[in-house]
Protein backbone atom coordinates (compact mmCIF):
# COMPACT_ATOMS: atom_id res chain seq x y z
CA UNK A 1 0.00 0.00 0.00
CA UNK A 2 1.30 3.61 -0.67
CA UNK A 3 2.42 5.85 1.58
CA UNK A 4 0.26 8.50 2.24
CA UNK A 5 3.01 11.43 2.76
CA UNK A 6 -0.03 14.29 3.35
CA UNK A 7 -1.73 12.13 6.53
CA UNK A 8 2.33 11.17 7.46
CA UNK A 9 3.18 14.40 7.85
CA UNK A 10 0.29 15.65 9.96
CA UNK A 11 0.71 12.45 11.72
CA UNK A 12 4.54 13.17 12.71
CA UNK A 13 3.21 16.55 13.32
CA UNK A 14 0.61 15.64 15.66
CA UNK A 15 3.27 13.32 17.55
CA UNK A 16 5.19 15.68 17.75
CA UNK A 17 2.60 17.92 19.68
CA UNK A 18 1.79 15.30 22.08
CA UNK A 19 5.54 15.14 22.97
CA UNK A 20 5.81 19.13 23.41
CA UNK A 21 2.32 18.67 25.54
CA UNK A 22 3.39 16.18 27.76
CA UNK A 23 6.79 18.04 28.28
CA UNK A 24 4.67 20.79 29.32
CA UNK A 25 3.13 18.89 31.74
CA UNK A 26 6.09 17.21 33.27
CA UNK A 27 7.19 20.89 33.58
CA UNK A 28 4.20 22.18 35.31
CA UNK A 29 4.32 19.25 37.78
CA UNK A 30 7.82 19.39 38.35
CA UNK A 31 9.19 22.97 38.14
CA UNK A 32 10.36 23.52 41.64
CA UNK A 33 12.43 20.81 41.35
CA UNK A 34 13.65 21.02 37.81
CA UNK A 35 14.68 25.19 38.64
CA UNK A 36 17.31 23.89 40.96
CA UNK A 37 19.12 22.81 37.94
CA UNK A 38 19.04 26.30 35.65
CA UNK A 39 21.25 24.67 33.12
CA UNK A 40 19.51 21.37 33.10
CA UNK A 41 15.98 23.43 32.85
CA UNK A 42 17.12 25.89 30.13
CA UNK A 43 18.19 22.62 27.92
CA UNK A 44 15.24 21.15 28.63
CA UNK A 45 12.63 24.34 27.36
CA UNK A 46 14.90 24.67 24.52
CA UNK A 47 14.36 21.36 23.36
CA UNK A 48 10.45 21.18 24.35
CA UNK A 49 10.47 24.49 21.97
CA UNK A 50 12.35 22.61 18.98
CA UNK A 51 10.00 19.59 19.64
CA UNK A 52 7.18 22.43 18.73
CA UNK A 53 8.89 24.23 15.99
CA UNK A 54 9.23 20.91 14.11
CA UNK A 55 5.43 19.87 15.08
CA UNK A 56 4.79 22.76 12.60
CA UNK A 57 7.36 22.42 10.11
CA UNK A 58 5.65 18.59 9.79
CA UNK A 59 2.51 20.35 9.17
CA UNK A 60 3.76 23.02 6.50
CA UNK A 61 5.38 19.92 4.98
CA UNK A 62 2.39 17.59 3.54
CA UNK A 63 3.21 15.37 0.67
CA UNK A 64 6.73 16.67 0.65
CA UNK A 65 8.02 14.54 2.93
CA UNK A 66 8.83 11.75 0.49
CA UNK A 67 12.48 10.62 0.23
CA UNK A 68 14.58 8.00 -1.64
CA UNK A 69 14.08 4.27 0.82
CA UNK A 70 10.92 5.83 2.31
CA UNK A 71 9.02 3.09 3.08
CA UNK A 72 11.89 1.32 4.88
CA UNK A 73 12.50 4.54 6.71
CA UNK A 74 8.94 5.20 7.59
CA UNK A 75 8.48 1.79 9.09
CA UNK A 76 11.39 2.72 11.68
CA UNK A 77 8.76 5.87 12.29
CA UNK A 78 5.67 4.33 12.53
CA UNK A 79 7.75 1.79 15.69
CA UNK A 80 9.42 4.63 17.45
CA UNK A 81 5.80 6.56 17.29
CA UNK A 82 4.28 3.24 18.96
CA UNK A 83 7.05 3.31 21.32
CA UNK A 84 6.56 7.27 22.37
CA UNK A 85 2.97 6.91 22.53
CA UNK A 86 2.90 3.77 24.64
CA UNK A 87 5.93 5.05 27.18
CA UNK A 88 5.81 9.14 27.08
CA UNK A 89 4.33 9.34 30.33
CA UNK A 90 6.98 6.72 31.80
CA UNK A 91 9.52 9.34 31.88
CA UNK A 92 10.54 10.63 35.19
CA UNK A 93 13.08 12.53 35.05
CA UNK A 94 14.62 15.82 33.38
CA UNK A 95 17.59 13.91 32.63
CA UNK A 96 15.60 11.42 31.11
CA UNK A 97 13.44 13.30 28.90
CA UNK A 98 16.51 15.59 27.57
CA UNK A 99 17.88 12.85 26.49
CA UNK A 100 14.47 11.19 24.61
CA UNK A 101 14.33 15.11 23.62
CA UNK A 102 17.16 14.67 21.79
CA UNK A 103 16.65 11.56 19.96
CA UNK A 104 13.26 13.25 19.28
CA UNK A 105 14.83 16.14 17.27
CA UNK A 106 17.26 14.20 15.68
CA UNK A 107 14.58 11.86 14.15
CA UNK A 108 12.78 15.31 12.84
CA UNK A 109 15.67 16.65 11.36
CA UNK A 110 16.50 13.33 9.56
CA UNK A 111 13.16 13.24 8.52
CA UNK A 112 12.79 16.64 6.85
CA UNK A 113 16.11 16.00 5.61
CA UNK A 114 15.55 12.37 4.03
CA UNK A 115 18.64 11.34 6.36
CA UNK A 116 17.98 7.44 6.06
CA UNK A 117 20.74 6.39 8.61
CA UNK A 118 19.99 9.74 10.84
CA UNK A 119 16.25 7.89 11.06
CA UNK A 120 17.44 4.84 11.83
CA UNK A 121 19.71 5.62 14.68
CA UNK A 122 17.17 8.24 15.99
CA UNK A 123 15.25 5.68 16.14
CA UNK A 124 17.45 3.51 18.04
CA UNK A 125 17.56 6.41 20.88
CA UNK A 126 14.02 6.84 21.46
CA UNK A 127 13.14 2.99 21.49
CA UNK A 128 16.23 2.94 24.34
CA UNK A 129 14.95 5.77 25.96
CA UNK A 130 12.26 3.43 26.78
CA UNK A 131 14.35 0.04 26.97
CA UNK A 132 12.17 -1.09 23.79
CA UNK A 133 13.33 -3.59 21.57
CA UNK A 134 11.36 -4.21 18.49
CA UNK A 135 12.82 -7.19 15.93
CA UNK A 136 13.70 -6.14 12.76
CA UNK A 137 14.06 -2.40 13.95
CA UNK A 138 16.67 -3.02 16.99
CA UNK A 139 18.75 -5.46 17.44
Amino acid sequence: MPIDYAQKAIDTGNLYQAIATAMGSYLQANIAEMAKDPVGLRTYTDDQNRILSYANTFYSLGDRIAFANDDIYFQRVDAATKAINANVQTIKTMDKWIGFAGSVISLAASIVTGNGSGILSSVEGILGAFDVSIPGVTS
